[in-house]
């Protein structure tokens, strides 16, 4: 996944946030080989809930990507439709990667 409605993506945190804060009537994914999905964002909305619930899956997202929302209750229901959020979130950043630190043995 290279970017979303034309923001890049850094991390999947990330991608939560930019697909869950999209104000457009579609999200557009651009993936890495090239390729572009379109969808439209209320019916694919619809049809997770949907998914969800058949399934018995209880959180659209893992406990640590869900770590910024108050409460992941609901968290999926409380997506609000384009041109309803009051405030956008800033994008995570990414992590900097730290090279490996040797450890002597002990004698």
């Amino acid at each position: 996944m290279k970017k979303v409605n034309g923001v890049d993506v850094y991390n999947l945190r990330h991608l939560r946030q930019q697909v869950e804060s999209c104000q457009e009537p579609s999200l557009r994914f651009d993936l890495d080989d090239g390729r572009v999905v379109v969808l439209d964002f209320e019916a694919a909305k619809e049809a997770s809930l949907r998914i969800l619930q058949r399934h018995r899956i209880p959180s659209h997202a893992s406990n640590d990507l869900l770590v910024d929302q108050v409460s992941k209750e609901d968290a999926f229901e409380s997506w609000e439709g384009p041109g309803e959020r009051k405030e956008e979130a800033e994008p995570e950043k990414p992590r900097q990667h730290r090279e490996p630190v040797p450890v002597k043995a002990s004698s």
